[in-house]
């Protein structure tokens, strides 16, 4: 059985993962639009940010790890459509045949909105190893920061700045 798991965060790490500790032995495709292996998203707000962990601390799992589990990890692949008729997924870089299909996307940031100063320099929104690296040149010892959303990240953030 072929198993495609879109999304290449936590839950497709741990997926994967657990599919093949209860013995599943066919094909298992990871497909995810970052560059980066599957990280832990919560350090990203504030160890990361202010330069106390590096990425092959945030990884989850080691690449070796992908390679010994016989998990194809596509990165920088887009998923564009799924048609459960053919029991196809699309992406930007080809089609993925599937038995079964995993969607572990998570969710996306809403930014304000343009007329709102959304789309202004140094309006961020976290998420992504991308996002707090943009972010990062812009916490600097007296900028003036606003936070729009009181979650995990935006209070992490909110700390971090604060230092």
């Amino acid at each position: 059985m072929r198993i495609v798991i879109v999304g290449a965060g936590q839950a497709a790490a741990s997926m994967a993962a657990r599919l093949r500790v209860a013995g599943h032995e066919g094909a298992l495709t990871v497909i995810g639009r970052e560059p980066a292996a599957p990280y832990q998203r919560p350090p990203l707000s504030k160890d990361y940010l202010m330069g106390r962990m590096g990425l092959d601390r945030l990884t989850l799992r080691a690449p070796d790890w992908w390679r010994d589990q016989a998990i194809a990890l596509h990165l920088s692949e887009t998923a564009l459509s799924i048609d459960p008729a053919a029991r196809v997924l699309t992406t930007d870089r080809g089609d993925h045949p599937y038995d079964a299909l995993a969607l572990t996307t998570g969710a996306a940031p809403r930014r304000l909105p343009a007329a709102m100063g959304g789309d202004l320099p140094g309006t961020h929104v976290i998420r992504t190893l991308a996002d707090v690296d943009a972010l990062a040149p812009d916490m600097r010892a007296g900028r003036r920061l606003i936070v729009i959303g009181g979650g995990y990240a935006g209070l992490e953030a909110a700390a971090v700045a604060r230092k």
